[in-house]
Formats: structure tokens, sequence, C-alpha cells
């Protein structure tokens, strides 16, 4: 099993490798933010509540949410109201994922990319990666280029924690209003 690890790693990186592009984003405000994608991994129903629960606030405030969600099962049947990708959507070789969920949320830009789960995986990264936005907030995972901010979470927290933890981070990262640069002070 060491063995495929290390060939699936292997070829991850290389798929990367050929997709990775400069990273040139504006500076960010949270007034500025508008519109932001979420990408979460179901566990459970219950988590899959909190999250759809903080889509219905963030919209409340004014923002345009975009969710894509990762359920760990196989079958086919899976209903969910909210875009989805199966553990048989992901390539075996290489940990892409595959469909056209997950084509629809990676064409898409964000001001702001929430990646909601306490470890980062390779399907996550890679989504990630491909996806435009101007602040990208994942999990402490091996590709420290994809996000602009990464958290360090313990595995055994819940959905509902690492959201309100980024939440926390954001209100201290993020000025309320985008400065100006000082060649716009001097003109106005």
């Amino acid at each position: 099993m060491r063995l495929f690890s290390r060939l699936q790693h292997y070829f991850y990186q290389r798929n990367v490798a050929k997709q990775v592009r400069p990273l040139k984003r504006p500076a960010v405000s949270r007034a500025a933010i508008e519109s932001i994608g979420i990408l979460f991994d179901v566990t459970d129903l219950d988590e899959a509540q909190q999250v759809l629960s903080y889509k219905k606030q963030l919209e409340r405030e004014g923002k345009r949410v975009r969710l894509l969600a990762y359920i760990n099962s196989r079958s086919k049947e899976v209903e969910a109201n909210y875009p989805f990708f199966l553990r048989s959507d992901i390539n075996r070789w290489d940990s892409i994922p595959k469909g056209q969920a997950v084509e629809d949320f990676m064409t898409t830009s964000f001001d702001l990319l929430m990646v909601i789960t306490a470890t980062s995986t390779l399907p996550f990264e890679y989504i990630s990666l491909l996806t435009d936005a101007r602040l990208k907030v994942g999990a402490n995972g091996r590709n420290a280029d994809i996000y602009d901010l990464m958290l360090d979470i313990p595995e055994d927290k819940s959905l509902k924690y690492i959201i309100q933890t980024i939440e926390d981070y954001l209100k201290v990262v993020l000025p309320k209003k985008t400065m100006k640069k000082k060649s716009q002070l001097a003109t106005t």
C-alpha cells in the first residue's frame, strides 16, 4: 500500500505542476467580499446542516455563496440538496476529482474560498488550486502555496468549530476596508 500511495502522490504532483500558475491575487477586505465558495467534507448529515446554516447566514449578509461537498461514498444513489462529488469521482491513480459539479465549482470566480475541513486532502488541494479566488483559506496541508491562510485544526473538531475558527481569523487578518495606496492618497 505504501508503494501505491507514493505512486498516487507522484501522479498528483505531476498533474498539479502542469496546472500551477503564479499567484497574482489582489488584496481583499471583509467589506469587498461578495462571493464565497465553500468546499467541505460531509461525514454525516448533521455536519452538512452546520454548513447549510452557515451558508444561509452569509446569504442574509448579502453574500453569494456556492457549495461543493465531498461525500465519502461510491454509490451513485446519493441525494443531497447541494452540489457534491463522490469517492468514485476521484481518479484512483492521481487523486484528481472529476465530474460536472467539480468543473462548475472550479470555473467560478470567488472573492473568498473556504475549505472547511480539519485535514487537507489531495482532491481538496487540487480543487483549491484551480479555483479562482482572491483569498483562499484552508487546512494545513502538503502544499503551502495553494492557500493564503492555512489553519492547523485538530482532526477531531466539528465543522461548526472549523467555521468559527475561520471566521475568527478572518476578523483579525482582514481589514474592514481596503487600504488606499499612497499614490491614490496623494491624488485625492
